[in-house]
């Protein structure tokens, strides 16, 4: 291992001891992450913090998609009949 492995190794594992979700893949052929009890096995595979899905509240109306302003969210803005107001969240593989 590297410096630049191991500083990289040192931010997974400390993420992990803060609560992170580590996810993991063998080295030899496999292209699937998957959540993980780390072993830390870093000759057979590469670990890595689980991202986190970005999640955006938008105005969905006929003419188009604008990011709501949080602030509005919780203040009573009415929205028009034909406006709706859609959480969305980034879906991570």
């Amino acid at each position: 291992m590297n410096v630049e492995e191991t500083k990289k190794a040192i931010k997974v594992m400390q993420a992990f001891v803060e609560g992170a979700e580590i996810e993991a893949k063998a080295k030899d052929h496999a292209t699937t992450w998957y959540n993980a009890t780390p072993s830390w096995d870093w000759e057979g595979f590469d670990y890595r913090i689980k991202r986190q899905p970005i999640e955006v509240w938008a105005y969905v109306t006929p003419g188009g998609v604008w990011l709501a302003n949080p602030h509005n969210l919780s203040s009573g803005v009415s929205l028009g009949s034909d406006t709706q107001l859609v959480k969305l969240r980034e879906v991570v593989e």
